[in-house]
């Protein structure tokens, strides 16, 4: 009796540990991370839309004030895992109103959340506890032109939180990103 119940334990373990299900190899379960959406020309780096006050620098990294050797793979992951609700997100409703029409015209799929390419938009310490943050950018399709204004591009973007200290990216944020080019 005491060989079924050790092999039937052993077995519940080795179904458990197998799972995706089990766990991250913390105490905690794997959670989705968090998307925020930010309407076209709002600004994103602020606490409302980042959960944090950060002190930016745009630039390149110093190697002495953090190491981020796979940060952009971590960012790429961030990006693909979250491609279905990212793709699920309403980019009509954070869409300037004079180009909702082609806003809506674009239809996404998750395939197109790919996270290829993203680069640093920028680097940051939290305000209150210094905490290290950089923030990467990836630009999703465009937009068909207004046929209107037709030096006007936009772009769906996706901006990455990225906490240096902990390896992963805490938060996405999902807008529209445009420039007019003369």
């Amino acid at each position: 009796m005491k060989e079924v119940l050790l092999c039937a334990s052993m077995l519940a373990v080795m179904l458990l540990s197998m799972s995706g299900c089990a766990s991250n190899g913390d105490s905690h379960p794997t959670q989705p991370i968090e998307i925020k959406t930010v309407h076209e020309l709002t600004p994103f780096r602020g606490p409302d839309s980042l959960g944090q006050t950060i002190t930016w620098r745009e630039g390149t990294v110093d190697r002495g004030w953090a190491d981020l050797t796979g940060a952009d793979q971590l960012v790429r992951a961030a990006i693909s895992s979250a491609s279905s609700r990212l793709a699920a997100i309403d980019y009509p409703s954070l869409s300037l109103p004079d180009f909702l029409t082609q806003t809506r015209s674009l239809k996404l799929a998750s395939t197109d959340f790919t996270g290829q390419n993203a680069h640093m938009d920028a680097h940051g310490e939290g305000s209150s506890d210094h905490k290290k943050w950089v923030l990467y950018a990836w630009q999703g399709p465009e937009f068909p032109p207004h046929p209107n204004r037709p030096q006007v591009h936009r772009w769906l973007y996706v901006y990455a939180l990225y906490d240096v200290e902990a390896k992963q990216v805490t938060r996405l944020l999902a807008t529209i990103h445009g420039e007019a080019q003369e």
